[in-house]
């Protein structure tokens, strides 16, 4: 019993301190980039769109094809890498880095220098370092960003597979949040404008596979990326602080050291296997609520059969990365719940009709795209009921387990009872 103990706490220090070191090396590359922003006069968002593309392109090319056999491993890795793409442009002079004209072509000369001297800086760090595959694959996205599939990029004029796959996603992403951003020198192209260049081959060729990807995802990035609504979220979560526990009661970090009261809490409301809330935690805190805004019940589709036909462990694994991806998709101040086997529940406060809707289908992509190492060919998908409109808890929920079986007849499918207006106000979305 002593050697097990003391065996759990020597795993418990190595994973806190890769986990430390995960998090140090990944806020340094932030530093870094938003450096290289900062004098490119760019909004700061930059670096974050095209992490976040180069994310949806790569987990929906895997969904397409087994061409670039990735694990998610490798997408967290080069989607990480993804925000040292243009730091070679700390070399260029900011008179024509914010030149608000076009630029000559001596101008655009110097430009272009910035992918090979970016991949330089990464070569020239020491040995040890070079070999980190980071920073490999960094070195890569620098210096290859601007190739295009039909070889007419540049430095080298790459053509096809030529160009590692982490080059080539990083290039779309890149062209895409260039498009439809504000730039000193254009104004932002609408979402389905800056697409419609992109497939017609306005901004150059891109790989065939990486195109179909782009339009699969393409309302995902335009809520993800362009949500006119985020000032106001922003505003109605100062508002609703209050109305729960903001901070969740404790960190869900898995090394966060709890205090003994904390832990007691941890047991009592804390789901052991999807780390959020239980049903007691629903049963003592909402049960009897009047003020909640929206109610939503989520049901995983095909769950039995994935239990029966992968095993419970993998099950397990499914219901893990489900309920991470639904909080990811939250705000702090909703309640996300494990209500019971494949059944989840989210509690809404302060939330505008249409970031509602925007919330619903964005879980519901987001599931879509998931990815379990192990079982690439595993598809997971959700069937979500949503009531919106204040009432109690009892009322709410009623209304959202109906919503949530009309979705599931046809699966992965949203559907939404709107309280407060006419008899008929259903949708799906």
């Amino acid at each position: 019993m002593f050697l097990y103990a003391r065996q759990q706490r020597l795993e418990k220090i190595i994973a806190e301190q890769f986990h430390e070191q995960e998090k140090n090396n990944k806020l340094m590359i932030s530093i870094l980039s938003h450096i290289v922003e900062f004098r490119n006069g760019e909004s700061g968002l930059h670096i974050l769109h095209v992490n976040t593309i180069t994310k949806y392109l790569l987990k929906q090319l895997v969904q397409l094809t087994d061409q670039y056999p990735l694990s998610k491993a490798d997408i967290s890795l080069i989607s990480t890498a993804s925000a040292l793409h243009d730091i070679g442009k700390i070399s260029i002079s900011d008179a024509i880095l914010n030149k608000p004209s076009r630029l000559t072509a001596e101008e655009f000369e110097v430009i272009k220098t910035h992918s090979v001297i970016g991949a330089n800086m990464l070569l020239d760090l020491p040995i040890e370092q070079q070999e980190d595959p980071l920073v490999k694959v960094a070195s890569e996205i620098c210096r290859w960003h601007h190739e295009r599939y039909d070889g007419n990029g540049y430095p080298d004029g790459l053509k096809g597979d030529e160009i590692p796959i982490a080059a080539q996603v990083v290039a779309l992403a890149d062209v895409y949040d260039a498009l439809t951003s504000e730039r000193c020198y254009k104004k932002a192209y609408p979402h389905e404008e800056a697409l419609k260049m992109i497939l017609e081959g306005q901004c150059g060729a891109f790989n065939p596979s990486l195109l179909l990807c782009l339009q699969e995802i393409a309302d995902t990035l335009e809520n993800e990326l362009m949500d006119a609504s985020q000032e106001q979220e922003a505003k109605n979560i100062q508002d609703i602080r209050n109305k729960i526990d903001y901070d969740r009661l404790f960190s869900y970090e898995k090394y966060t050291v709890l205090s003994r009261k904390q832990q007691q809490l941890q047991l009592l409301y804390i789901d052991s296997l999807t780390s959020i809330y239980n049903r007691r935690y629903y049963d003592e805190h909402f049960q009897g609520a009047d003020d909640i805004q929206a109610m939503v019940v989520i049901d995983v589709d095909n769950f039995k059969y994935i239990n029966d036909n992968y095993g419970h462990d993998v099950g397990d694994i499914v219901l893990q990365n489900i309920a991470q991806t639904v909080l990811s998709c939250v705000r702090k101040t909703d309640a996300v719940i494990r209500y019971g086997g494949d059944e989840f529940v989210i509690i809404f406060f302060g939330i505008p009709q249409e970031t509602f809707e925007k919330k619903l289908e964005r879980i519901r992509r987001s599931v879509d795209g998931l990815i379990i190492d192990g079982h690439p060919e595993l598809h997971m998908s959700v069937s979500i009921g949503g009531a919106y409109g204040s009432g109690t808890a009892k009322k709410l929920f009623k209304v959202a387990d109906n919503m949530m079986y009309q979705s599931k007849k046809q699966k992965n499918q949203v559907t939404i009872c709107f309280l407060n207006e006419m008899v008929g106000s259903v949708g799906s979305i």
